[in-house]
């Protein structure tokens, strides 16, 4: 990541150009200690003779906490909104305690068998890295509670599937399509309770939830005090594409009215906004890399593509209305429509544009994809959340991101041509730092994730603040206008009355 950053100083001949790597090459995906990256900096700045100020400012550089967003935020800071980059260089850091609870069935979190529930297993261990450790649940800023729910339920899920009918008639199941429901409702006491005890703790209890619905996955869950996930409310399109009607109107595009539901797909989604200024909303893991998936912009044919199964109703709209199209430049279909020697990642290898519908839930594995093969991603919903909201400028045009909302499928082609080519050619070098920072590998997206948290934290203490000075104000405006109201003269007497003694 350190390198990635360097490669796109401005000044090729420059000392940083050549600067050593602090993360990049940590072993199996790992980010590497700072205390390793810094000893790691020091020998590369040696090895390349670099002069005495680049040792120092190396040795400086990863033993810092936010090293990565600092250098981030230097080169990039267009991306960033201003409250963030006030932040990042003010050297904050929340205080975190990190709390193991029997009923988060920490006994059971061993390693899992895969990327999807990792941030639950690895979060606590990654934070630590650059927050502060407390001890205290009343001092800390943040209590971290670990659990693993979402591993031992998909690892019960997995074994559910693979049993047969007579196994299956014993769990009370009736076919495979129930595992799901099942696993959810053997762990749903479990959940209950392990909630409850969370929320004994206070407002500074913080949850990671790996589910595909977040909070929605259980009514425990929308209780939490902050939560880091996935998936976020379903009002951000509407509050930031205030140009566009379609968002702004809640057109029908042809799959129904939103709805908050078990995920299907069947409708397009509508999550209730009401955490949103708690939550962290966070990239998914990727089995791609940027460092060897990523390519650059020449020799990109396809103007847009899109391979995928359609499992929800937007999807089964896309492929309808582009599946059979006649123009060369356009790919969409599932892994079946790919030809011999052909694959998902070459696909996305040759697009300029590569389309992001939603799926089962309003947020896609596939926008991280896309962005480590260097394409420009193309959001097509009406309920999208983008991960670091806080952080990052997503409505700005300076990300690399274009939006479409659904009604306007069948005229995808016409607006990507429209869009100049100077637009695509700026955005498609920024994929690269993006999927850099998006990455669970990296150690920038940790740094990110405890920036948001502060950024939460500190807008609600603002919000908490306004309002109590108001409610100050308006209470002494009362006491003054009390005190200098003049109590009408009484009426004269009338003629003939006798006067007071």
């Amino acid at each position: 990541l350190w390198q990635t950053l360097s490669d796109y100083q401005e000044d090729e001949a420059s000392h940083i150009h050549r600067a050593p790597k602090c993360h990049a090459s940590a072993p199996k995906g790992e980010p590497l200690s700072y205390q390793d990256g810094m000893v790691k900096a020091v020998a590369a700045a040696a090895a390349m003779r670099l002069p005495f100020l680049m040792w120092v400012w190396s040795f400086a550089s990863c033993w810092r906490g936010n090293a990565d967003l600092q250098l981030f935020c230097t080169k990039y800071a267009a991306l960033l909104n201003q409250t963030a980059v006030r932040y990042i260089f003010s050297r904050e850091k929340p205080s975190l305690n990190v709390l193991n609870t029997h009923l988060g069935i920490s006994g059971k979190c061993d390693r899992p068998e895969g990327r999807n529930h990792q941030l639950e297993v690895d979060i606590a261990r990654h934070l630590l890295r650059v927050a502060l450790p407390s001890d205290s649940n009343h001092t800390a800023d943040f209590v971290l509670v670990n659990h693993c729910f979402g591993y031992v339920i998909t690892r019960n899920f997995l074994k559910c599937a693979a049993l047969n009918a007579s196994e299956l008639s014993i769990l009370g199941v009736l076919d495979h399509k129930d595992c799901s429901q099942f696993t959810f409702a053997s762990a749903k006491k479990f959940i209950e309770a392990w909630a409850g005890e969370v929320r004994s703790l206070g407002p500074r209890v913080l949850a990671v939830l790996t589910f595909e619905m977040g909070r929605l996955a259980s009514p425990a869950f929308q209780r939490l005090a902050h939560v880091i996930s996935y998936t976020g409310p379903s009002n951000w399109l509407r509050e930031n594409m205030r140009e566009s009607r379609n968002w702004q109107e809640h057109v029908d595009f042809g799959c129904g009215q939103g709805r908050q539901s078990r995920a299907s797909g069947t409708h397009s989604f509508e999550y209730p906004s009401t955490w949103a200024n708690d939550d962290v909303q966070v990239t998914p893991p990727s089995p791609y890399n940027y460092l060897t998936d990523w390519m650059v912009a020449e020799g990109r044919d396809l103007l847009f593509a899109f391979i995928g199964s359609p499992t929800s109703c937007l999807r089964r709209l896309l492929s309808e209305a582009w599946r059979d199209s006649p123009f060369p430049d356009v790919r969409v279909g599932s892994q079946r429509s790919l030809k011999p020697g052909e694959t998902y990642s070459n696909i996305l290898q040759r697009s300029k544009y590569c389309l992001v519908p939603d799926g089962h839930v309003p947020w896609s594995y596939r926008f991280l994809d896309v962005i480590h093969h260097g394409c420009v991603p193309v959001i097509i919903s009406d309920s999208w959340h983008p991960p670091f909201h806080r952080l990052l400028k997503w409505a700005s045009g300076d990300v690399p991101l274009v939006f479409v909302h659904p009604r306007d499928i069948h005229g995808l082609r016409n607006i990507l041509l429209s869009r100049a080519m100077q637009d695509w050619e700026m955005m498609q070098p920024l994929t690269r730092i993006m999927a850099a920072a998006l990455d669970p590998r990296s150690g920038l997206y940790y740094e990110m994730i405890v920036a948001e948290l502060m950024l939460a934290k500190k807008a609600k203490e603002e919000a908490s603040l306004q309002q109590t000075q108001r409610q100050h104000f308006e209470r002494k405006f009362a006491r003054g206008v009390a005190r200098w109201t003049v109590a009408p003269a009484a009426p004269p007497p009338p003629p003939g009355a006798s006067s007071p003694v």
